[in-house]
């Protein structure tokens, strides 16, 4: 998922906050609780969610929301309100002695669980600022003994926007303190429309042991085929369906062997894919990301030697905008055993 890619931006916030032009601010706001400190609080926020990047690693809103809390000033409050109904931005204390119980803020916080962006828990540990159990099942509850209806509002809205390790934390936390099969339509609705095979592998995993219906789960399947059966995911998948005796054909040019591992009828395949144009007598190769070379014209040779896991292709479209004049003959990506 898009998180790995973005890990340094944890560190970021750290480096901000202390070598630019904030540093001053934040020294007086620390230091002050007057409408000087609010108005230049206010001011700074206001900047900062401007320049959120969105995804999970960007952590400077909540380091900033934890430096005004430290505060202790309530005249802050106003900002970690708007941050919650705003940004998803929330700590346990706010909740606690900000939101629970009081009827005045409830739409508040109906506004800010309806958001749909990703978590940001002030004043936690985690690696991930999305993921916080005990305060998000707390919430939740909280939801519940208000509204059954504003519960369901808040389950479908942030399992359709949530992913990777966020989304299984989001759905443990409904699994500890609800019926889950109570939302077994908003798993079904989420694994429509998921963009990654993490995600689907753990909604699958979760709608059969919920014992959703067969043909659901095989159409789920065939149709985010695209996803899941490639790399090192089409394995998963395929011992899955195996094992549940799921009714998915495999594609022509490959077979599924006990193990739920493909078995490629290379030569058909590489032919197939030249005789449509999809790729050139001589595309670029990649071998478990590597790229490779080859002897002009030996292609199908070449790869009939290798015990293969998986194929994908770049078609000469799509490889001309990725390597330009070297993609003119599209791109071969092998995944070997």
């Amino acid at each position: 998922m898009k998180r790995i890619y973005f890990i340094l931006l944890t560190f970021f916030p750290i480096s901000f906050f202390s070598q630019t032009r904030y540093e001053n601010d934040i020294d007086f706001i620390r230091k002050n609780c007057n409408q000087e400190s609010l108005d230049k609080a206010r001011k700074i926020y206001t900047e900062l969610q401007a320049k959120q990047m969105d995804n999970s690693f960007d952590t400077t809103l909540k380091e900033y929301y934890e430096i005004l809390e430290s505060t202790g000033c309530r005249k802050f409050d106003t900002i970690l309100f708007s941050a919650w109904e705003k940004d998803k931005v929330i700590s346990k204390r706010v909740f606690e002695t900000s939101f629970y119980g009081s009827h005045e803020n409830y739409s508040i916080f109906m506004n800010g669980y309806l958001q749909k962006k990703e978590f940001r828990f002030a004043n936690q540990e985690n690696l991930d600022q999305g993921i916080d159990d005990e305060l998000q099942l707390k919430m939740l509850k909280y939801i519940a003994a208000h509204s059954k209806s504003d519960l369901q509002k808040v389950i479908r809205v942030n399992i359709q926007k949530l992913s990777g390790q966020e989304l299984i934390h989001f759905i443990s936390a409904i699994e500890k303190g609800f019926e889950l099969k109570e939302f077994q339509e908003d798993l079904i609705s989420k694994s429509y429309h998921a963009e990654y095979a993490f995600d689907l592998n753990y909604l699958m995993t979760q709608l059969i042991s919920l014992k959703a219906d067969n043909s659901t789960l095989e159409s789920i399947l065939t149709d985010k085929k695209n996803i899941w059966d490639k790399e090192n995911w089409s394995e998963k998948f395929w011992s899955l369906i195996r094992s549940n005796g799921f009714n998915i054909k495999p594609d022509p040019f490959y077979q599924i062997d006990d193990k739920g591992r493909k078995r490629y009828r290379v030569r058909a395949y590489i032919s197939h894919l030249k005789q449509n144009k999809s790729i050139g007598e001589n595309p670029l190769l990649f071998i478990n990301y590597n790229l490779v070379e080859y002897k002009e014209n030996a292609l199908i040779e070449m790869l009939e030697k290798l015990d293969i896991k998986d194929i994908q292709i770049e078609s000469k479209d799509e490889s001309v905008n990725t390597f330009g004049a070297r993609g003119t003959q599209g791109v071969l990506k092998i995944q070997t055993y």
